[in-house]
Parts: structure tokens; C-alpha cells; sequence
């Protein structure tokens, strides 16, 4: 038996489009895909950094280290130029003892050095150094090269409120120099006031030559100063004022 070719393809061709109607009938349905919000990937919070110490800005670190302002004190002392008084000499008394057999031997006892065996001789110009005696008392002075009176000069204090404000600003500041500066002048001289010596007992123009001039010799020149006073030097007397010139 011969089979025909037709016959063979419309067979295959219905068994093709029997299956295909199957399949389409008797298969599942597929999930839509959708794209809802939920679906939708987070996106990534964003993270904040930890706040850290800042950097100081520029200038800062010398304000944080600079020390404190010292407060300025409640007044402010100003040294003047000082004026010149006499010192008045000081004496103590002391009584002879052996061995006090000369001013030399005194001063020795006293002060620890005869150097001031001459002092001592000054402020006692009515003792004899050759007739010291046990018990005697004598004038020792406290200061050796004090016996008539000594010239000091005390400065002046002046005390001078602060001004007001920031205590810092009102400090004085060095004046700048310029880069010429004027040439210097000479200062006019100023002139010394004489000095003014209260003789003391025992004392004669020698001894104060000696005291203001370092030489005994100069005496005529405080003579020739005060003949108003003293017109012959073996008349000075205690308690006299003498002009010292320079």
C-alpha cells in the first residue's frame, strides 16, 4: 500500500495546531511585572560625621596662651631730683678700761680697726690722748666719718594716681628715634648753692677743710667766705654757721 505524501502533512500539521491550542489554553498565566514604590531599592541614608574639635583659626592660638594683664597698681611713684640736709653727728659714751691706753686702742675695742683713732680724737678735742685714765668716759660717735655734721641728699617721692582705662594702653612708651636726630646742645651749667657747716666743739677751719676738700690746707679759702662772722681763724667758735664755697 502506497501512502500518499498530503495526506502525511495535513496529518502533521493538525496534530501541530492541536497542541498549540492546548498549550494555550491549559497554561498557567504568567505574573505581570510591576514596578510599585515597595519594589523599589532604598536609597542609601546619608551619613553625618561626628563633629570634631575644630582647628584654632589664625591668631587665636597666641590670644588662648597670651597671659593675663597684671593689673596696674593704684598709684604710680615718681623719684624727683631730692634736696640736699644736714645730718646731725650722734654720740654714745663709753668708759675707759685697762688697756684703753690710747684713741688708737679705743677704736680698736669700738669698731674692731684704729683707723678711726682720729674720730674718735675729734669728738673728744678736749681730752688729751696722754692722760687717759681708767674710768674716764669719753664721746665714741655711732658713725666715724659723721662728727660735725654730714650733707645727704632725699629724693623726692611724688605719688601720682593711674589714669583710667585699660591699664595696658596707658603705660608710657619709648619715644622713636629719628633717623636724624637734632645735634645734641650743651646744657647751660647750673650753679652749686654753697654749703652751710655748724661748727662743732674742738673743731677749726683745718678740720673742715679737711672734711670738704680733702685738704687742710684750704682753710683761708672758708676764711675769705664768712668775714662777716670770723675774721681771725683762732676765733671760730661752736655753734658758728660757715659758708663752705665750693
Amino acid at each position: 500500500m502506497t501512502r500518499n505524501p498530503n495526506k502525511v502533512v495535513l496529518l502533521f500539521a493538525g496534530i501541530l495546531s492541536a497542541y498549540a491550542v492546548g498549550f494555550w489554553l491549559y497554561s498557567p498565566s504568567q505574573p505581570v511585572l510591576t514596578f510599585a514604590a515597595t519594589d523599589a531599592v532604598p536609597a542609601p541614608t546619608p551619613r553625618t560625621p561626628e563633629p570634631t574639635d575644630a582647628p584654632p583659626a589664625e591668631g587665636e592660638t597666641d590670644l588662648l596662651d597670651a597671659p593675663a594683664i597684671a593689673p596696674a597698681s593704684d598709684l604710680l611713684v615718681i623719684a624727683g631730683p631730692g634736696e640736699k640736709r644736714v645730718v646731725p653727728p650722734e654720740f654714745t659714751t663709753y668708759t675707759l678700761v685697762a688697756g684703753d691706753t690710747s684713741f688708737a686702742a679705743i677704736s680698736r675695742r669700738v669698731y674692731g680697726t684704729a683707723r678711726h683713732a682720729d674720730a674718735i680724737s675729734r669728738a673728744n678735742a678736749f681730752t688729751s690722748p696722754h692722760r687717759l685714765r681708767v674710768g674716764q668716759t669719753i664721746r665714741i660717735p655711732k658713725d666715724p666719718t659723721n662728727i660735725s655734721g654730714k650733707i645727704e641728699i632725699v629724693p623726692t617721692v611724688i605719688e601720682v594716681p593711674p589714669p583710667t582705662g585699660n591699664p595696658q594702653l596707658a603705660l608710657p612708651t619709648a619715644p622713636i628715634a629719628a633717623s636724624n636726630p637734632p645735634p645734641a646742645q650743651d646744657a647751660p651749667p647750673t650753679s652749686v648753692p654753697d654749703r652751710i657747716h655748724t661748727v662743732q666743739r674742738g673743731e677749726t677751719l683745718s678740720d673742715i677743710s679737711l672734711r670738704y676738700y680733702g685738704s687742710a690746707g684750704r682753710w683761708r679759702r672758708i676764711l675769705d667766705a664768712n668775714t662777716d662772722v670770723l675774721t681771725r681763724p683762732e676765733r671760730i667758735k661752736p655753734g658758728m654757721k660757715l659758708v663752705i664755697p665750693d
